[in-house]
């Protein structure tokens, strides 16, 4: 596990990630509605609504991760290797 120097370094590289991966998925959002739009009436309406609603959980997803990083008080992420209670041997 690595030992963070530069804490507010981190977190700020993080708030960037954050911010790109919002920004990304709001894109990728407008897209699909705009899509869905032009299929409405047509046989490509359902599976086109059915992306965009994908794609908003997607956005949603990223607007909480991106509060979670800029929350001071938060618990960080526990580390990669770290296993769910439910996961770990007895």
């Amino acid at each position: 596990m690595a030992t963070l120097e530069h804490p507010a370094v981190e977190q700020a590289d993080e708030h960037t990630r954050a911010e790109r991966q919002l920004e990304a998925a709001m894109e990728e959002q407008q897209r699909l509605a705009a899509a869905y739009d032009d299929s409405i009436g047509t046989t490509r309406e359902l599976p086109a609504y059915m992306r965009l609603r994908e794609a908003r959980k997607r956005v949603d997803a990223c607007d909480k991760w991106l509060h979670w990083v800029d929350d001071e008080d938060v618990i960080p992420a526990p580390a990669g290797d770290v296993l769910p209670l439910d996961e770990e041997d007895d």
